[in-house]
C-alpha cells in the first residue's frame, strides 16, 4: 500500500467507520492477493509437518517461501501503513465514530 493510497482512507469522504473499513478493503485487497497466493498455503502445512509428515507435493511450497521471503519486508511495511493509517482516522473521527457504531449496534 502506498502512502498515496493511506491518505484514501482519511479522505473526508470516509467519515463513517462503514466507508472507512470499505476504503481500508479496497486498500489492503491487493495486499490480501500477495497473502493468499505465496503466504497462507505454507502455513496448511504445519500440521501435517509438525506430525513428521513429508509428502513430495510439498516442494512445491519451497518457491512460495522463497517469495515470501523475499516480499517479506514489504508486506510488513503495508500492515505498519495501514496501521498508522487506521490510528490517524480515530484520531480525527474518534468521537463520530463512537456514536455511529454504537448506533449501528442498537439497531
Amino acid at each position: 500500500m502506498r502512502a498515496a493510497s493511506a491518505a484514501e482512507l482519511c479522505a473526508p469522504g470516509n467519515a463513517t467507520p462503514a466507508r472507512a473499513a470499505e476504503a481500508v478493503a479496497r486498500l489492503l485487497h491487493p495486499h490480501f492477493v500477495k497473502e493468499e497466493e505465496y503466504a497462507l498455503p505454507p502455513l496448511g502445512l504445519l500440521r501435517q509437518l509438525s506430525e513428521g509428515k513429508v509428502t513430495p507435493e510439498m516442494k512445491d511450497v519451497v518457491a512460495m517461501t522463497d517469495k515470501l521471503r523475499a516480499e517479506l519486508p514489504q508486506m510488513l511495511e503495508e500492515h505498519n501503513a495501514v496501521l498508522a493509517a487506521l490510528k490517524k482516522w480515530l484520531r480525527r473521527h474518534e468521537g463520530k465514530a463512537r456514536l455511529s457504531i454504537s448506533a449501528s449496534l442498537r439497531h
